[in-house]
């Protein structure tokens, strides 16, 4: 098998018979990534893994993880990510040296990923941001460098491929036209609108480059052609019956 969890298996019974002096016993430990490799040789079940401490462990790769936000695809995340661990670089021998992978020639983050990078998705991308707007006069004191009238400041934002609105283990496509439920969670956050301050709540179709882009349709997400990206029209509907709307729960003081 090829796998974390059996190469972590293969890993450990390497270490208990090539290691002069152990005792037979193996611990692991591991942070962020590492943390999900010491998840996989807990899961391996070799006799002598007698303890595993799994840090702030990548868990659930699809749902809301560095590598995708409700199906999503976080490219800017996983480029980076890719790039600092230089994975990609055929290393012979064991090395102290790090080579860079990728090199991103273009500061303007949009045109290097729309230009260079070949992306997918699936049909439409749903992302709902929640903003504080700040007072038109609003600013901190008479010495402020920058200026914060009607700075919107970002609380929470997130993503959905539409897709998965109702399974992220069964996607489905939109029927066109058709009035559909999209509902999905934010991400907690405390947070107080104070006196004089606004909500803003804005819905787009695009997160990009943040997330990767979407061809609008329903197609294999990772191997779509540039011929696969079309236009879309999304509607947002307020009516009474199709009402459109973002629940916050409220904390309220001594309660």
């Amino acid at each position: 098998d090829i796998d974390e969890a059996s190469d972590a298996y293969d890993t450990i019974d390497w270490l208990v018979k090539h290691l002069k002096g152990n005792n037979g016993k193996v611990g692991a430990v591991g942070t962020s990534y590492g943390g999900f490799y010491t998840t996989m040789a807990g899961l391996s079940g070799h006799p002598a893994l007698k303890a595993i401490s799994p840090q702030a462990p990548v868990t659930d790769w699809f749902v809301g993880d560095d590598a995708h936000h409700n199906g999503a695809f976080m490219l800017i995340d996983m480029f980076d990510f890719y790039v600092a661990w230089g994975f990609g670089v055929a290393r012979p021998q064991p090395t102290t040296e790090f080579v860079p992978t990728l090199p991103q020639p273009d500061p303007d983050a949009y045109s290097y990923f729309l230009n260079k990078v070949s992306i997918s998705t699936t049909d439409a991308d749903f992302v709902v941001k929640l903003i504080d707007v700040f007072p038109d006069n609003f600013k901190y004191s008479d010495t402020d460098k920058y200026v914060m009238g009607g700075y919107q400041m970002l609380v929470r934002g997130d993503i959905l491929r539409g897709r998965y609105r109702n399974s992220l283990e069964k996607p489905e496509p939109f029927i066109p036209g058709k009035i559909t439920s999209i509902k999905y969670k934010l991400n907690d956050i405390a947070h107080t609108f104070k006196k004089g301050h606004r909500i803003m709540v804005q819905v787009q179709s695009s997160w990009f480059p943040i997330a990767d882009r979407n061809p609008q349709q329903f197609i294999d997400i990772y191997h779509a052609k540039d011929s696969d990206f079309i236009k879309s029209v999304v509607k947002i509907y307020t009516s009474a019956d199709a009402e459109s709307k973002i629940i916050l729960p409220v904390w309220m003081e001594g309660k």
